[in-house]
């Protein structure tokens, strides 16, 4: 059976986990992505132990469940759009690579004519 207590921390740690999305919006890496799911393992762990309270608290319980389950879905969120940009990153680094493998390969075809004319 939870407490008061225990449904006010598990909505603050829905609150803080919104909170965190929010704040590291613009930033990206792993750090924040393994940061963004320990906070997804967080919010499922509070979810279940409101799950498994008996008792409502007066629609407080409740209260706390749909803000800790807006929270990870938040979470989901921000974690599908970090995939997508590394996704973009990652084409745009093997597009890079290749266009630096032609300009090799160019310039060693000019460098081949030189050598050529100056015999």
């Amino acid at each position: 059976m939870m407490n008061r207590g225990t449904v006010r921390s598990a909505a603050m740690v829905g609150g803080f986990a919104i909170g965190l999305l929010l704040l590291g919006a613009g930033a990206s890496g792993a750090t924040e992505d393994s940061g963004m799911a320990a906070a997804q393992e967080s919010l499922k762990a509070a979810k279940a132990k409101l799950e498994a309270s008996r008792h409502d608290y007066a629609g407080h319980r409740k209260a706390a469940l749909d803000h800790v389950e807006a929270a990870l879905r938040e979470v989901r969120a921000g974690l599908a759009t970090a995939e997508r940009k590394t996704e973009r990153l990652e084409k745009k680094e093997q597009k890079l690579g290749e266009q630096i493998e032609n300009l090799q390969q160019r310039k060693e075809v000019i460098e081949k004519r030189g050598d050529e004319a100056g015999k």
